[in-house]
């Protein structure tokens, strides 16, 4: 069965969210301040990875904490692939070293440095949610912000 996905794009009033929309928006100044990244699929359950590990819940529940920014349609995947792609990182934890490598590596931007390519920090069974994102979609977002994803898939 093929399934319908997006990247969803979302911002709350957490300070969490606001520093990270803030402190990114450099990356993409036209877009909007994102902080948050997820993968909708058939426009009803979200996959994502929060401080609580790596989830689905509903897109009703994501919206109530949730600001949705933007959203890009992907491509149409095969629900079995997304599936049991899905299975292997399904609750898994919050990969914290790499979002703070990712973050360190953020601050020489502001002078027009460019990110490494390499998350020297990622773990291999932990994941932020651009990270989910990337592993659910064939990609590596290891080294992206939210904001760079929306201006790469929107390019």
């Amino acid at each position: 069965m093929k399934v319908q996905v997006a990247a969803l794009f979302s911002s709350n009033k957490m300070i969490g969210s606001r520093i990270i929309a803030e402190g990114t928006h450099h990356l993409a100044p036209s877009l909007p301040k994102v902080s948050h990244t997820a993968l909708l699929v058939n426009n009803r359950w979200v996959h994502e990875s929060t401080g609580h590990g790596v989830k689905i819940c509903s897109y009703d529940v994501w919206k109530k904490q949730h600001n949705e920014m933007a959203r890009v349609d992907l491509q149409i995947m095969e629900y079995q692939q997304l599936a049991d792609h899905f299975r292997q990182i399904q609750d898994l934890k919050y990969d914290y070293l790499g979002v703070i490598y990712l973050a360190l590596c953020i601050i020489p931007t502001f002078w027009g440095r460019c990110l490494p390519k390499e998350n020297k920090w990622a773990s291999d069974n932990k994941f932020f949610c651009c990270e989910v994102l990337g592993f659910l979609t064939g990609k590596d977002y290891s080294m992206y912000t939210p904001i760079q994803i929306l201006k790469q898939l929107t390019s």
